[in-house]
């Protein structure tokens, strides 16, 4: 973003939903606009929020290493106003200090139908951002390249940039040793050719470990770990979020559930019918919405919306039209091909490999705590109605 020309302290504004274009965060989330700010503290800013009229809406304030320090909510009938400074700055009470000088403000606005763009579009001018004057803040170091050197090269820039938390003191003395960390240079000329190629080797290994991403795995459901979206000193967790799932919020504000797949690695095979029953309890399991979407993935483990014509992504508490069964659950049916009768309750997916994500955002104390956990996604077998 800031490489393309967006300045600081200025918010960018998505106006259209995200759909299988969508390359540039993995498993992009398809009921929420995004507005993304990168701001400047050095002087503080004042970050204001509308009234949301009842609309799920959320700024996440992420510092230089992802972690969220806060998350503002929207109120329904007033408007919010924070003010911001740096972790120069002298605290003051309800003021919030950011861990870092530069931090990255995502708004998400929840979108339950196409018909409602133009009010979740005026809850997005209203975002405001009050401080000082944007600048450019891309190093011209960062340069677009894929290869292992360029990555701890990168590493270094942004490291010299940005404060770094005391408690990273024993895991940078570790990584001074191959020339990584503020104001060093990879790779250091004390390093043979032959060692440079072992420490490649082993990013590529540790590159590949991260793919299927980290958690507890409970009643056929990868639960997410309890530092999601504030890692502290969980850096393989960390580096997994941000391969597949970059800017997870904490948990107190989103559960991001991911269906365990047929081998514990969170991968489902097409091509067979599989179904997703909720109950009850699990329509009622946030306060703001929830979500299931499908994602397809790629060979790097990277997950995003799968292609389809009928260019549905997921199926949700938004979702009109949902059928309920006598019981009052909600059954959802995964299939390469439509069901002939009822298709509302049908989520389209690819001949090849798969992921399913349940989010629940703002989730109720029997989610968070895992007193609720909805059932395994299962296959089905046999003569099926409707295929």
């Amino acid at each position: 973003m800031l490489r393309s020309g967006l300045p600081t302290n200025t918010w960018r504004h998505v106006r259209t939903l995200p759909d299988a274009r969508a390359r540039l965060v993995t498993t992009p989330n398809p009921d929420t606009l995004f507005s993304s700010a990168w701001l400047e503290l050095s002087q503080g800013l004042t970050i204001s929020l509308p009234p949301t009229g009842g609309r799920y809406l959320s700024v996440a304030l992420m510092d230089a290493f992802s972690n969220n320090f806060a998350v503002i909510r929207g109120e329904p009938d007033s408007g919010r106003v924070v003010q911001i400074v740096g972790p120069g700055a002298p605290n003051a009470e309800g003021v919030l200090q950011a861990p870092t000088s530069v931090v990255w403000a995502l708004a998400r606005t929840l979108v339950a139908r196409p018909q409602e763009l133009d009010a979740a579009h005026l809850l997005q001018d209203g975002l405001s951002l009050r401080g000082d004057r944007p600048v450019s803040l891309a190093p011209d170091k960062l340069a677009p390249r894929e290869d292992i050197s360029s990555f701890f090269e990168t590493a270094n820039a942004l490291l010299k940039e940005t404060e770094v938390p005391a408690a990273d003191g024993p895991v940078l003395r570790r990584l001074a040793a191959i020339g990584v960390g503020p104001g060093l240079a990879y790779p250091p000329e004390t390093i043979a050719a032959h060692e440079l190629k072992q420490i490649e080797r082993g990013a590529r290994e540790a590159l590949a470990s991260l793919q299927f991403g980290d958690g507890i795995t409970m009643g056929g459901w990868i639960h997410p770990r309890p530092t999601l979206g504030d890692f502290g000193q969980d850096y393989a967790y960390r580096a997994s979020i941000a391969l597949t799932g970059l800017a997870a919020l904490p948990l107190s504000e989103a559960i991001y559930l991911k269906a365990a797949g047929q081998a514990g690695d969170a991968v489902y095979e097409g091509g067979s019918v599989w179904s997703a029953t909720l109950h009850p309890e699990a329509l009622c399991m946030a306060d703001g919405f929830w979500s299931l979407t499908l994602y397809e993935r790629t060979s790097e483990g990277q997950l995003f919306l799968f292609d389809n014509p009928w260019k549905r992504y997921a199926i949700g508490s938004s979702t009109p039209g949902l059928v309920c069964t006598d019981r009052g659950e909600v059954e959802i049916t995964i299939s390469s091909t439509p069901p002939r009768g009822s298709q509302e309750n049908w989520l389209p997916a690819p001949c090849g490999n798969f992921a399913l994500q349940l989010r629940a955002f703002r989730p109720t104390e029997q989610l968070r705590t895992g007193a609720y956990r909805p059932d395994a996604v299962r296959e089905r077998t046999g003569p099926i109605p409707g295929f």
